[in-house]
């Protein structure tokens, strides 16, 4: 098997193309870098997969690529690529949306056409579908939103109050790294029981970050990670993903509302009468 995923820069695609190689698939991987994530983020879901046989990337447009050569020997064409958002895609951004959306989907397609391919998988992502997110005990993020909209709100405040807010005294406080990796497990421990966790997070002392987020769900990533899944009412279109790393114990972003910061502390709210 040979595929050709775009979008292999994303965290779904990077996602899915150490799937496929994992399965002991071929795979050719594009992505135009598009700004709506930091580009770090995604060099960053592309470190592993880049060291690995078997896999070769192109950063590259669609409507730009050198199609032909790309899907060369190609069974398999994983088209993930796309503006993501919903906010922006009308108005002045509206032709950065057709081009990169509707334009080079057709583009793939015709590239696509006379080749004997076993399977062309067309996948979309929560900016289209975003109140089917899976989060345990709610059907949808809308009823996740609604459940949780006061807690939240309370968390999040404005920019000043979120400065301000009392519960920052534990911002300035020099915590130890073994308290960040109290905080891992105890998330871990609510959301095995099916309890979501509200976090502040923050990267004091510099303000990039100071905002609260939910952790609804984790995946853990071998002995060394765990990555928890948040609904971040900054970004609530598609989830955001916070990575706890063991060794460090330390939280580091990996998809957060176009966050680009090297690590962040977090912390319970609304779990005892201090936080």
């Amino acid at each position: 098997m040979k595929a050709l995923v775009t979008g292999a820069a994303g965290f779904i695609g990077s996602h899915l193309t150490a799937a496929l190689l994992d399965k002991g698939a071929t795979v050719v991987g594009i992505d135009c870098f598009t700004d709506y994530y930091a580009r770090a983020i995604k060099e960053r879901n592309l470190e592993e997969n880049r060291l690995r046989e078997g896999f070769r990337f192109a950063e590259t447009e669609i409507a730009s690529a050198d199609l032909p050569a790309l899907l060369d020997g190609v069974t398999h064409v994983f088209h993930l690529a796309a503006q993501a958002g919903v906010r922006k895609s009308w108005g002045k951004d509206f032709r950065v949306y057709t081009a990169n959306n509707v334009d080079a989907t057709q583009v793939l397609l015709e590239a696509c056409v006379g080749r004997d391919l076993t399977r062309f998988v067309h996948a979309s992502s929560s900016s289209v579908y975003g109140d089917r997110v899976a989060i345990p005990g709610f059907a949808s993020l809308r009823e996740l939103t609604a459940a949780e909209t006061d807690a939240v709100k309370a968390g999040l405040g404005g920019r000043v109050w979120s400065l301000v807010h009392w519960t920052n005294w534990r911002l300035v406080y020099p915590h130890p790294r073994a308290q960040q990796e109290r905080i891992a497990a105890e998330t871990v421990a609510e959301l095995q029981a099916g309890r979501p966790v509200q976090w502040l997070i923050s990267d004091f002392p510099r303000i990039a970050l100071n905002h609260s987020v939910l952790a609804y769900d984790y995946e853990p990533r071998g002995a060394g990670a765990v990555d928890f899944i948040v609904f971040d009412p900054n970004d609530p279109e598609a989830p955001g993903t916070i990575r706890f790393d063991r060794r460090a114990r330390r939280f580091r972003p990996q998809q957060l509302c176009g966050v680009d910061v090297p690590h962040l502390r977090a912390f319970r709210m609304y779990y005892s009468r201090l936080i």
